[in-house]
């Protein structure tokens, strides 16, 4: 869902990076042009991506998932804009399973590190902690995931470490089940590299 609040007309920039299946596209740039105070929602938004000409694999092929950058403009100035998406995957005991959520702007996004608090892991739910990483870096990020038990505030396991290159998201699944708490936080910590991330 794309939104432009304001008085004039924008031009939207979507830029697609392909992570979870690369080789079959690792995606590009796709610009639409919304109308002063335009709300647009986009169905099916990968497959709207490949008819713009962006790299994406094909439909049915694979499942597809990375990070997507948008910037509004008006008049060859960046602008304020809104930019909302709904994930949508097949859950592992049969149906979908999905997340909507708001895009991140620049200004909240991290240097250093990113608390996550609140997650859980249970039959009926799952923790899995993304990071995307900006592009402007222009070099890889290596962050460590810090699990704390929510019962006692201590650190539990070992904590994965990820890279994650400039422009990409990554994934890791079950991160309280892996460290064996069902309740807990997560502490994102950069340990290499610079730019800014989000997860």
């Amino acid at each position: 869902m794309l939104t432009n609040p304001t008085s004039a007309a924008q031009r939207v920039t979507l830029t697609y990076r392909e992570s979870l299946s690369p080789i079959r596209g690792s995606g590009g740039s796709l610009t639409l042009d919304l109308a002063p105070a335009e709300q647009r929602i986009v169905l099916d938004a990968i497959d709207c991506l490949r008819r713009g000409g962006v790299a994406a694999g094909s439909r049915g092929q694979a499942f597809y998932a990375g990070s997507l950058l948008v910037e509004f403009r008006s008049g060859g100035a960046l602008s304020s804009g809104f930019a909302e998406a709904r994930t949508v995957a097949p859950a592992s005991g049969g149906g979908r399973c999905g997340l909507f959520y708001p895009a991140t702007s620049l200004s909240f996004s991290a240097t250093e590190e990113i608390w996550i608090h609140g997650l859980r892991q249970y039959s009926e739910t799952r923790a899995n902690v993304a990071v995307a990483a900006f592009p402007e870096a222009g070099e890889d990020l290596t962050v460590r995931l810090e699990v704390f038990d929510g019962e006692t505030g201590s650190a539990v396991g070992d904590g994965s470490v990820i890279s994650v290159s400039p422009g990409e998201w990554r994934q890791i699944d079950g991160v309280l089940r892996t460290a064996g708490v069902s309740n807990g936080l997560v502490r994102v910590k950069r340990i290499s590299g610079r730019g800014r991330f989000v997860s």
